[in-house]
C-alpha cells in the first residue's frame, strides 16, 4: 500500500469530527424539543381552570 499516512490521519479526523457534529446536533434538537414540551405542558391544565366565563346579558325586550 502506498498511501500518505498524514492524509489518511487527517481524513480519519475529519470523519470523526463529522460524526461528533451530527451527534451534537441531534442532542441539541432533542434538548430543544424537551424544553418546548416542558414549557407548553401546563397549558391544558390551565385551560381547564378557566371556567365557562360570565353569561351574556339577556337581549333587551322593548314593548312596542
Amino acid at each position: 500500500m502506498t498511501g500518505d499516512p498524514v492524509a489518511a490521519h487527517n481524513q480519519a479526523l475529519a470523519l470523526i469530527d463529522k460524526a461528533v457534529n451530527i451527534q451534537a446536533s441531534l442532542l441539541s434538537y432533542r434538548d430543544v424539543f424537551y424544553f418546548v414540551a416542558l414549557v407548553f405542558s401546563p397549558d391544558p391544565s390551565l385551560i381547564l381552570l378557566l371556567g365557562k366565563g360570565a353569561k351574556p346579558p339577556p337581549p333587551a325586550t322593548e314593548n312596542l
